[in-house]
């Protein structure tokens, strides 16, 4: 039969039976009475104890982190689990019931979830729990979360608990203007925003012993030192029903409901089936969702540590009036996201709901806003999409049009009708193949043109040769009756001009070679060659000017 010892916590009605328990056990009890969660100090995180064991402490640089935390300046209580802790393990110093008076040794925490890592930073408090009530019969410690604290003082960056205290002290007026802005106060910016050692007012109540506690973490922590960016970042106000992940350098996923741009947790709208998904980075960047006041820049942590500055939670002390928007969606300047609805109007919320139709008549898309429904919206200042060499991207859509770029390079785009242009493009494009009847055409065409343009320059050049060897230019000017010659030249220009080389104009030539010779009383003129429609095609051939004006000027 197996025997079972009863004890009953501090202030607990329920008895609770533990069949390990042992008188040690119920001695460990009276200086924790009830305690399950215990407060820790984070002393460092190891995200990849194979790497970071490796590496050389500053406060014991002459040996590797693992043999310092076996039996260095940075020994744990349970050097056991120094080879075996997982990623995401990290070293803390446990300072409930001021623990950290009497052991000052940290101590190794696995995580307790095992596919979820919470951020947690070296000098922030967080929240620990062991696998069994007597803390010291415990076989390993798990730690859970960082402890929330006070709005003036949470902070999604970096957390320092101890502020609490202290911002009790400082009077804030009714119209939360704090008296200490007039100089009522005895704190000043150095205070409120510092990293102190405690929140009791007293040095030798401070939550871990030391001139600067927390600046020694953080000073010999790799993972801070390496790792931790402090920067400003917005607080996020989810709603009741939604399940909020947000990160410690403004990234945020939210599993929620439709939420429209500058809008706070409040729906009134009534609407049914808009669960959402709202992926988000880089929120807050207008005066309407950032932080009230400016950032606060703090003083130096540690010798080798950069300045940072964050957030101001405390803007009352500078008079100022908290921003209930703050880190509320802003669909306008958040500066990625991807929004993927069950409903909303995605076209109107992310302002493309006017966009100019262009293209000929009958040819024009539909531009206008496609109204409530589902929706995925992604939005950047340099949005990408990869495929790689071997793969292909596709854009389809199913009533018919897509685009599609395969791994040899090669694009499709397949529509009713394709618009590509300005706003003011109003012509549509041309069917190759027909253009391509045409163009043949038309090179057949000039190729005549040419070819016939040289056999009548040729033989026009031959009749003006022989008329001038046989006459001589002048004696043409001096013999022909001006009237008579001026008429058949004006008459043989024009022809010329119009581009006209047919029968009509071989008369012409002929005509004025008869003139000419009846005038001058000289014998035979050689006529032209004979030109008929049958050798021309009737065809009109526009002549170049040069050429044009030498057979006027009858050079």
């Amino acid at each position: 039969m197996s025997i079972t010892k009863r004890f009953r916590e501090g202030n607990s009605r329920t008895t609770i039976t533990d069949p390990n328990d042992t008188p040690g056990d119920r001695r460990n009890r009276g200086a924790q009475r009830g305690r399950i969660l215990h407060e820790a100090v984070v002393n460092n995180f190891f995200a990849n104890p194979i790497i970071d064991l490796e590496k050389n402490p500053p406060n014991d640089p002459d040996v590797t982190f693992r043999d310092s935390m076996a039996s260095g300046a940075n020994l744990v209580t349970n050097p056991s689990l120094i080879t075996k802790m997982p990623r995401c393990a990290i070293t803390a110093t446990v300072v409930s019931d001021r623990e950290a008076w009497g052991e000052t040794r940290p101590e190794i925490f696995y995580p307790l979830f095992s596919h979820i890592t919470l951020p947690v930073k070296p000098g922030e408090k967080i929240w620990v729990i062991y696998d069994r009530i007597a803390k010291t019969k415990a076989r390993r410690g798990y730690w859970i979360t960082r402890i929330s604290s006070n709005i003036d003082v949470d902070d999604p960056n970096y957390t320092h608990l101890d502020r609490e205290y202290l911002y009790n002290q400082v009077p804030v007026s009714a119209t939360s203007a704090m008296e200490a802005s007039t100089g009522e106060s005895q704190f000043d910016a150095s205070d409120v925003y510092n990293f102190l050692g405690g929140g009791a007012g007293s040095r030798d109540k401070n939550t871990m012993p030391g001139d600067d506690p927390y600046g020694a973490i953080v000073s010999t922590s790799p993972s801070y030192i390496e790792q931790f960016n402090g920067e400003p970042v917005p607080r996020f106000s989810p709603r009741v029903g939604d399940l909020a992940l947000a990160g410690s350098n403004n990234t945020l996923i939210v599993l929620g409901q439709d939420r429209g741009s500058l809008t706070g947790p409040d729906d009134d709208s009534g609407e049914k089936g808009i669960g959402t998904i709202d992926i988000v980075v880089g929120r807050g960047q207008a005066e309407d969702t950032a932080p009230a006041g400016e950032p606060v820049e703090l003083e130096k942590r540690g010798e080798d540590l950069e300045p940072y500055s964050e957030t101001n939670k405390f803007p009352q002390f500078d008079g100022i009036d908290p921003n209930a928007a703050e880190g509320n969606p802003d669909f306008v300047t958040d500066l990625s996201r991807a929004y993927v609805s069950m409903k909303t109007d995605g076209d109107v919320n992310f302002g493309i709901d006017e966009i100019d139709s262009i293209g000929a008549d009958g040819y024009t898309t539909d531009t206008a806003d496609s109204g409530s429904g589902p929706y995925v919206v992604v939005k950047s200042t340099n949005p990408r999409i990869i495929a790689r060499e071997d793969g292909s991207i596709k854009i389809v859509h199913e009533g018919g049009s897509s685009i599609v770029m395969d791994s040899d390079g090669n694009i499709q785009i397949k529509g009713t009708s394709i618009s590509v242009g300005s706003a003011s493009a109003d012509q549509p494009y041309i069917r190759y193949d027909e253009f391509k009847i045409l163009q043949d055409e038309i090179i057949g065409e000039i190729k005549a043109l040419a070819h016939n343009q040289d056999v009548i320059l040729n033989q026009l050049q031959g009749f003006l040769t022989d008329l001038t060897m046989a006459l001589g230019f002048s004696a043409i000017q001096e013999a022909l009756p001006t009237p008579l010659l001026l008429s058949a030249t004006q008459m043989l220009a024009a022809s010329v001009q119009q581009g006209v080389f047919s029968v009509s104009l071989a008369s012409s030539i002929a005509e004025l070679s008869t003139l000419i010779a009846a005038t001058s009383g000289v014998g035979e003129v050689p006529r032209a060659p004979s030109i008929t429609e049958s050798n021309t095609d009737n065809r009109m051939f526009g002549m170049v000017p040069d050429v044009r004006s030498s057979i006027i000027a009858g050079e």
